[in-house]
This record gives structure tokens, sequence and C-alpha cells, in this order.
């Protein structure tokens, strides 16, 4: 199979995105993938790469994005966070796909958002429009009704409810 971008070497890196029931694949050789497997790095770069022409027609929608764009109340930073929230929480328990509670979703995103931006990790997730664990739990439950995340029967929004008090999580450094 040839590479879709520049048509001359063998693919040696195939992507497949499945939206809402609609596949869509590309291959690239090793050279034109290059910069598409750096970007890979971090989900918005990864997606600005997909969508940023590089490609003849980039048919690959970023779902996190356009579910932000439809809810004013958080920016689309604070979608790809809790994306990335979840691939942290998988990780640290054994790495299969498998169910995120919501109890562990939050220990999860506290501990992403520390590492991230240290005593700063508060008024981070305040510029995003996160003030409290119920704002991680509306992001979650906005996108499982567009099909981004799964949920089991007995998950409700509730479970994000009173996670923990976002003053003592992510304290703030004094002079």
């Amino acid at each position: 199979m040839r590479c879709d971008k520049c048509e001359h070497k063998d693919a040696t890196i195939f992507i497949t995105q499945v939206v809402d029931g609609h596949t869509t694949k590309i291959a690239l050789c090793a050279t034109c993938g290059e910069p598409f497997t750096q970007a890979a790095a971090s989900f918005p770069q990864f997606m600005e790469y997909l969508q940023g022409g590089r490609f003849p027609a980039s048919p690959f929608v970023d779902l996190f994005a356009e579910v932000a764009d439809h809810d004013a109340r958080y920016t689309r930073e604070a979608f790809w966070f809790v994306r990335d929230g979840v691939d942290h929480a998988i990780r640290s328990h054994s790495g299969d796909a498998r169910h995120v509670t919501a109890h562990e979703l939050l220990a999860s995103l506290r501990i992403l958002a520390l590492e991230r931006y240290g005593s700063g990790a508060r008024e981070q997730l305040r510029s995003w429009g996160v003030t409290r664990c119920e704002d991680f739990g509306e992001i979650v439950f906005a996108l499982i009704g567009k099909g981004a995340f799964g949920k089991r029967p007995e998950d409700r929004k509730e479970d994000f409810n009173n996670g923990y008090d976002f003053a003592s999580a992510f304290p703030i450094a004094t002079p």
C-alpha cells in the first residue's frame, strides 16, 4: 500500500478514526508520517496537525473540540484535559481498556493537573471554566452524550459531586 500523501513510498503508519459510525483511514510512509507521530505526543497538537491542511482534505474531526464549541461553560482545553485524565486513569490501572469510575478519574485529573501545572493548577483549571469536581462530571457526561466515552448503567453525573475541595486539592503557593 502506498502513502496517501506522497503516493511514492510504502505506507508504514496506519491511522483509523471512527466518529458517529463513520470510519476514516489514512496510510503514511515513515517520512510523511514523522511530523504526524511527533504531533501525536499531545492530543491538541495531534488534531491541529490533522486539521492543519497538511493533507489534501483532512476528514478528521476533533469530537472533543466539537462538543466544547457547543458548551460555552468550558474551553476546548478542558475537554482535552479530561480526555488526557481518562487516558491517565487507564494507564494507572494496568493499561488495559476498561471502565474508569468517577472517583478514579477525579484522582487522575488531580494528579495530572498538579504534574502539568504545579501550584498554578487551580488557576489553569479556572481559566478553562473548571472550578469544582462537578464541572469534570459535566464535561464527562457531555462527551458521553456525543459518544466520545461509554458509560455503564450505574454511572451518574452526580458521582462527581463533592469529589474534593479545589482549594485543598490544588493549593496555591504563597510567596
